[in-house]
Parts: structure tokens; C-alpha cells; sequence
């Protein structure tokens, strides 16, 4: 386990899939979450900053 609390839930899996098809890597265990929530990396798709479950729903869209 790294530095930050590990978020591995049901309401924060390891990795999610955004509206667009592409996945994303939660990043608990390397960076803080933003309120409540972890911080998700892309893994495919266009590179991008780190983002929570929400931001990624608004600016990607949900699958």
C-alpha cells in the first residue's frame, strides 16, 4: 500500500471506463483524493491530469 488510503470498493473500483470507452486506473496509492473521492488516472485514451469518479462523469461522460 503507498501513501494515501487505498479506495478499493464498490463505489471506487480499481479501474473504471468512462463514457467514451476508455479506461481508468484508480491512483489512491500514489496521490490524494479530492473531496471523498479518488483520483483516477488515464490508462487509454488521450493522456490527461488525474481526475475524481465525478470529474471524469462530467467531462467524459459515464459507461
Amino acid at each position: 500500500m503507498g501513501l494515501f488510503k487505498s479506495f478499493d470498493s464498490p463505489d471506487f473500483p480499481r479501474e473504471i471506463t468512462d463514457g467514451n470507452g476508455d479506461t481508468w486506473r484508480n491512483a489512491a496509492d500514489i496521490m490524494p483524493g479530492r473531496n471523498g473521492e479518488p483520483t483516477y488516472t488515464p490508462v487509454t485514451g488521450p493522456e490527461g491530469p488525474a481526475l475524481t469518479p465525478s470529474e471524469i462523469a462530467t467531462e467524459h461522460g459515464r459507461r
